[in-house]
């Protein structure tokens, strides 16, 4: 499932990507007008898996499989994203192991305001096969 609708802006410790709020929205509900504000997550994790593919393509790499593997101090600012709102999400590394743990420091705006900020930590093994495989 592909919640946000593009990536605008990469580097190496960033990146930049937007969605807008329509009732074919998933998640969308009705009676709100707008999808939670707890989908933020969601997200923002998809914008990092964004930013690492986009870093697997210019490395020529095919992307590899991510983790979410939790969140710190998720504080939303606004109980739900109302519909036809335009959403910048935000993601910049803090930093990353060796073994593939990734931590991003994460924020969602609306127009000037601050509607949602997390720190996400994300695991991406080095064999993700072998990594299944190995904890199922």
């Amino acid at each position: 499932m592909i919640l946000i609708d593009t990536l605008t802006h990469y580097s190496a410790e960033s990146a930049r990507c937007q969605v807008t709020i329509t009732p074919q929205s998933a998640f969308y509900n009705a009676d709100i007008a707008g999808v939670p504000s707890y989908i933020g997550v969601e997200y923002m994790a998809q914008s990092i898996a964004a930013y690492a593919g986009a870093l697997a393509n210019d490395a020529n790499e095919l992307p590899k499989i991510g983790f979410l593997i939790g969140t710190r101090k998720y504080q939303t600012h606004q109980a739900c994203f109302k519909v036809n709102s335009s959403l910048t999400i935000k993601v910049h590394k803090l930093y990353q192991e060796e073994s593939g743990l990734s931590v991003f420091e994460c924020q969602i705006i609306h127009g000037d305001t601050l509607a949602c900020e997390a720190k996400i930590n994300v695991f991406q093994p080095e064999n993700p096969l072998e990594f299944i495989r190995d904890n199922q």
